[in-house]
């Protein structure tokens, strides 16, 4: 007899999350570097902040809802 198992799908955690925006934040520098006359430095660059400020922002939603969960109620 076939024994089956029930699995629950995988949770997505933060940290999936800001990977998966790395490689978006790559492919849009290299999209940027290949349609535009600009170096690959600074499509690099605006990548990276691309990345840096999409990264603050899951940090800042992230800690508000964890700091939510510590504040004490009054």
């Amino acid at each position: 007899m076939a024994e089956t198992e029930s699995r629950s799908a995988p949770v997505a955690s933060p940290m999936s999350f800001v990977s998966l925006i790395g490689i978006y934040a790559a492919v849009f520098a290299a999209m940027i570097a290949l349609l535009l006359p600009i170096t690959h430095f600074v499509a690099l660059g605006l990548g990276t902040a691309v990345f840096n400020i999409l990264l603050i922002r899951l940090g800042l939603r992230f800690g508000a809802r964890q700091s939510m969960k510590t504040l004490p109620k009054g």
